[in-house]
């Protein structure tokens, strides 16, 4: 069966606003993790994972129980907002 990635809506946003050659390096991220399965798990109760894409950007995704689907979180270009949703878990 073949793997389905989903964008959220925050992730789609995301990509809208950001420029055609940023945009094309998160894509190609998506499809290097579904043919490897790249997963570094992350911390304070987030049920994610995440990506580095170039030197600041991070993409955050989730696997299906059957690691048949992709969901894309979101897609930050600049690490300071990345941290600033991922702070937002902390408790």
């Amino acid at each position: 069966m073949p793997l389905t990635i989903i964008f959220d809506e925050y992730a789609r946003n995301d990509l809208k606003s950001m420029e055609q050659g940023k945009r094309a390096m998160f894509i190609k991220k998506d499809e290097k993790l579904v043919e490897i399965c790249l997963r570094r798990h992350l911390r304070h109760g987030i049920d994610a994972y995440v990506e580095n894409v170039d030197r600041d950007g991070r993409m955050p995704y989730q696997w299906d129980e059957d690691g048949e689907m992709l969901r894309i979180l979101r897609c930050f270009t600049n690490h300071k907002n990345y941290i600033k949703w991922y702070k937002s878990y902390k408790k």
